[in-house]
């Protein structure tokens, strides 16, 4: 069975259509010259994904007297991608929909899955 597993995971690149990238970022604690945080970013991953709306409409959100919309999407990635909650994902490139380019989301959701053809995660997008 392993072997088809691994058969699956290698055909359905071909339906990752978009490219992105996953970013572990942490604050320091300090402030920079303007006193903005310091932020520390590590790739995690870049390449091939799909990314696509998990829900029709976003999701508003009261925070801070403001109201905010939050739209939930659906982020594939290949299996082996450590994508975490909390990760950063930003797309690259989108071709079926280029404006897309240049959305980040913040990973909400990544669960594993020992026979996953492709890692599933969700993702949202504070609009």
């Amino acid at each position: 069975m392993k072997a088809r597993v691994d058969e699956l995971r290698r055909g359905t690149t071909s339906v990752l259509t978009c490219t992105g990238k996953v970013e572990h970022v942490v604050t320091t604690g300090d402030v920079d010259d303007y006193g903005n945080p310091v932020v520390v970013s590590t790739l995690i991953y870049q390449g091939r994904c799909l990314v696509y709306p998990a829900d029709r409409d976003a999701t508003v959100v009261e925070a801070a007297s403001q109201t905010i919309p939050v739209a939930r999407y659906t982020v594939l990635l290949p299996h082996e991608v450590d994508a975490q909650v909390g990760h950063r994902f930003e797309v690259l490139a989108s071709p079926d929909n280029p404006a897309l380019v240049g959305a980040v989301f913040r990973i909400t959701d990544a669960p594993l899955d020992a026979w996953a053809i492709l890692r599933h995660c969700v993702a949202e997008r504070h609009e």
